[in-house]
C-alpha cells in the first residue's frame, strides 16, 4: 500500500506483474487521495489482492492508450472523473471553460465530451471480449432515461449509449469488489445480477421469462407443485394438480402483494408530507402572532390630548391579535389550514413559550414610560 497504483507499463513490470486484472480508466489526473473515486476503488481492489492499474486521461482518439497495459484479466472500470464531463467543460450558459481543476496544471480539454461513453467505446474497440463496468457521478446520474440540458433532448440510459455490461452507481466499493470476486471465480458477466447498487440492460420480458422458468417449467418447480398438491390433499385427477396455472396464480398473488406494499408506502409518504406541511403552516402562524405582539408593544402612547384628558386607547386583546394574525397569514401565502383552530388553540400557551410570554409581560409593563412622561410635560406647558 506504500506504492502508488501503477499508471505506466514500466511500473507494472516493476511490481513483477505480467498482466493486470483490472484497468481503471478515469478522466481526471491520477491523485492518490480519498476524495478521488478512482483512487478509493483502486485501493479497495488492491487490498483484496487484485492487480490494478490506472489509465489516467487517455487519448480517446484511438484505442492505443487502452491497449497500454495489455488485456485485463477481469474488466475495465471506467469513470468520467469526479465531475460530469459536460459540467466540467461547459458553463451553465454553454460557454467553454478555460481550465480544468481536475487536470494537471488546470489544463483544459484533457477529456472528451460524455467521457464515460467515449472511453467505453474505445475500450470495447481495444478488447471486444473484456467486460466493461462504468461508474462515477456521470454514470450514476444518467443511469435512467433523462433530460440532457446540453442537447435539450431526452436521452436514453447511458448504459445503452456506452454499451457497457454493468453500471455501478453511488458509493461503489462493495459493488465493484463483489463483481471482481465473482468474475475471478469464473462467473460470466452476463450472469452477475441482483447486486445492490448496480444497473444492467435486459431484453424485453426477460424478467418475466426468468420467473416462468423458475416457478413453472423448471423441474424443481414441478416437483415443488406436486409436493404442495399432495400436502393439500389434492388428488392426482384434480385439474389443479401440478398445473402451470397454479404457479402462475402464485406469481400473480405475489405481484399483487408487492403492489399493495408499495401503495401502503406511498400512503405513509403522503401522510408524512401532509403532517410536515401542517406543522410548517402552524409555525408560520405562530411567528406572525408573535411579530404582531412585538409590533404592538413598540407602538407610541396615545396622543397628548387623550393623555391629558385621562382618556386612553383601548388595549389590544389576544382575540384581536388572533384575528390580525389570521388576516396576515393569508396575505403571507400561508395556507389557512389552521384557521378553524384559532378559537380552540391559543397562539402562545404557558407550556409552549414561557420565556417569550415573560418577555412580553415585561415589555407591556414598561411600554411607553419615557414617552408618557414627555407627553405630560408637553400637556402642562400647553395648559400653562
Amino acid at each position: 500500500m506504500e506504492q502508488f497504483i501503477p499508471i505506466t507499463q514500466d511500473e507494472v513490470h516493476t511490481r513483477g506483474w505480467d498482466l493486470v486484472d483490472i484497468v481503471l480508466v478515469t478522466g481526471d489526473a491520477y491523485v492518490d487521495h480519498p476524495s478521488f473515486g478512482t483512487a478509493v476503488i483502486g485501493r479497495v481492489l488492491e487490498n483484496a489482492g487484485f492487480r490494478v492499474a490506472v489509465l489516467s486521461q487517455p487519448d480517446w482518439h484511438s484505442k492505443n492508450d487502452f491497449q497500454k497495459f495489455g488485456k485485463p484479466g477481469l474488466f475495465f472500470g471506467i469513470s468520467a472523473g469526479n465531475m460530469d464531463s459536460m459540467v466540467n467543460k461547459y458553463t451553465s450558459l454553454k460557454k467553454v471553460r478555460n481550465n480544468d481543476a481536475y487536470s494537471e496544471g488546470d489544463l483544459p480539454f484533457k477529456r472528451p465530451d460524455r467521457a464515460a461513453i467515449v472511453y467505453s467505446h474505445r475500450a470495447r474497440e481495444a478488447f471486444k471480449d473484456v467486460p466493461i463496468i462504468i461508474g462515477g457521478i456521470e454514470a450514476s446520474l444518467r443511469r435512467f432515461a433523462h433530460y440532457d440540458y446540453w442537447s435539450d433532448k431526452i436521452r436514453r440510459s447511458i448504459l445503452a449509449d456506452s454499451k457497457a455490461d454493468l453500471l455501478v452507481y453511488g458509493m461503489g466499493e462493495n459493488q465493484i469488489l463483489e463483481i471482481a470476486k465473482r468474475l475471478s471465480a469464473g462467473e460470466n458477466i452476463e450472469s452477475i445480477r441482483g447486486i445492490r447498487g448496480t444497473v444492467f440492460l435486459t431484453r424485453e420480458n426477460e424478467f418475466f421469462d426468468d420467473m416462468i422458468e423458475r416457478h413453472v417449467t423448471n423441474q424443481s418447480a414441478i416437483d415443488s407443485r406436486e409436493r404442495h398438491c399432495y400436502n393439500e390433499g389434492i388428488s392426482s385427477d384434480d385439474p389443479r394438480f401440478a398445473s402451470d396455472h397454479l404457479a402462475l396464480g402464485r406469481i400473480a398473488k405475489r405481484d399483487w402483494g408487492y403492489s399493495r406494499i408499495l401503495d401502503r408506502l406511498l400512503l405513509y409518504e403522503r401522510r408524512i408530507e401532509n403532517s410536515l406541511y401542517k406543522t410548517i403552516n402552524r409555525l408560520k402562524q405562530y411567528q406572525v402572532i408573535r411579530q404582531i405582539q412585538l409590533d404592538e408593544t413598540l407602538k407610541p402612547s396615545p396622543s397628548v390630548k387623550e393623555e391629558a384628558a385621562g382618556h386612553s386607547q383601548p388595549a389590544y386583546t389576544l382575540s384581536d391579535l388572533k384575528k390580525q394574525s389570521q388576516y396576515a397569514a393569508a396575505h403571507l401565502g400561508a395556507k389557512p389550514l389552521m384557521q378553524g383552530d384559532y378559537n380552540n388553540n391559543p397562539a402562545c400557551s404557558d407550556e409552549e413559550n414561557k420565556a417569550n410570554r415573560s418577555q412580553s409581560q415585561a415589555l407591556e409593563s414598561t411600554k411607553g414610560v419615557g414617552t408618557r412622561e414627555k407627553s405630560v410635560t408637553a400637556a402642562n406647558s400647553l395648559t400653562g
